[in-house]
């Protein structure tokens, strides 16, 4: 995660910001270090933009982002 959060905040100094995309990077973390990286990623959402996909609803209810949900197009749901 560190390294992914470096690379962008230098692409985005250079003038070539980039989002930084977790995929369903932290949900097989224990609790507490889930809540160190939420903090941690909420710092850095101040000046990157953060996508964290993942299949976990109840491990990032918590954190204050926009949440999205896909849909299915056949069935609605």
């Amino acid at each position: 995660m560190l390294v992914r959060l470096l690379l962008a905040r230098k692409l985005a100094r250079g003038g070539a910001p980039a989002p930084v995309i977790f995929d369903d990077a932290i949900v097989s973390t224990d609790d507490d270090r889930i809540e160190r990286r939420f903090d941690a990623l909420t710092r850095q959402a101040r000046d990157l933009q953060i996508i964290v996909l993942s299949c976990s609803q109840r491990a990032f209810r918590d954190l204050r982002g926009q949440r999205l949900e896909i849909m299915s197009a056949i069935d609605g749901s």
